[in-house]
């Protein structure tokens, strides 16, 4: 943990905040994490909760589909 926020530049605080998803990755800790660790903006920023509820959702309209279509 340490490490990493040595890295990014943030306390270890905010990193343990984000594991624990108490806090979503701020715009400025999204860009050191591009920095130091590559991979794109949206990637740092994406909501993993948003991404949860896409699928879900998805999933759930293809079920109603197939079953009340038929």
């Amino acid at each position: 943990m340490a490490g990493l926020s040595d890295l990014i530049g943030v306390s270890r605080r905010a990193i343990n905040a984000r594991l624990d998803k108490r806090r979503s990755i701020s715009p400025e800790m999204a860009l050191q994490l591009l920095r130091r660790l590559g991979n794109t903006l949206q990637f740092w920023l994406a909501d993993p909760m948003t991404v949860d509820r896409t699928e879900a959702s998805g999933d759930l309209g293809k079920t109603a589909k197939r079953n009340y279509t038929s």
